[in-house]
């Protein structure tokens, strides 16, 4: 019910609140709750937790992640933790292609986990000890 949506999103005090009168997380969360309502089998969310709070963020990845069962949630974020505990699957996309599509297990088989940093020195005039040691 629309009632316990907007529960579950955390807007039930703002029930009668006019939309514009929202601040961006609380409009991105009616977006949310409204995109769910009705029993759509293939949801299009982008970025669905943007502009919002740690606590709000894992509020919305908990309803994400019981509304998902038995249907198919496509959403677009930034944070690779989201990604990784919403999907079965992860597509990354960059320069506007898709780059690589697989599992998060799979994503960090192929191309590792962490980073890699690459340092280019000039040829005199820098201090080995204290490099190595700024990098560790």
């Amino acid at each position: 019910s629309v009632d316990t949506l907007l529960e579950q999103v955390g807007l039930a005090e703002k029930r009668e609140t006019r939309a514009d009168a929202l601040s961006g997380g609380q409009k991105r969360k009616l977006c949310l709750a409204i995109s769910l309502t009705g029993s759509s089998t293939t949801v299009f969310l982008d970025e669905p937790t943007s502009g919002m709070d740690p606590h709000s963020r894992r509020a919305i990845w908990a309803l994400l992640r019981s509304y998902r069962e038995g249907r198919t949630v496509v959403l677009t974020t930034h944070f690779l933790d989201e990604a990784e505990l919403l999907s079965d699957r992860i597509a990354i996309m960059a320069e506007g292609g898709l780059r690589c599509v697989g599992s998060a297990l799979f994503l960090k088989a192929q191309f590792g986990v962490g980073y890699r940093l690459t340092l280019t020195k000039q040829p005199s005039g820098y201090d080995g000890a204290r490099l190595l040691e700024l990098v560790q």
